[in-house]
């Protein structure tokens, strides 16, 4: 298939860091269901806020303008 190329092994390999900090946190928190994934969903949205300010750095906004921008960006998101 044209989706199977290169992408597939590479995700999983740089995914690894993020997964065995989820697990590793998970691990103490035993008493919550799903806790792996909660923490890993959870390091993901803070991996994309971060992503999302640097994006408002890149394309150089106003500082009274990133607040709004960012805002617009988790609601598309979300």
């Amino acid at each position: 298939m044209a989706e199977n190329d290169l992408r597939q092994p590479l995700f999983g390999l740089f995914a690894l860091p993020f997964s065995v900090l989820a697990k590793f946190i998970s691990l103490f928190f035993k008493f919550i269901p799903h806790s792996y994934n909660v923490i890993f969903n959870t390091i993901q949205i803070l991996l994309l806020g971060i992503s999302f300010v640097f994006l408002g750095k890149m394309i150089n906004i106003k500082e009274n303008q990133k607040n709004i921008f960012l805002c617009f960006l988790f609601a598309v998101i979300l």
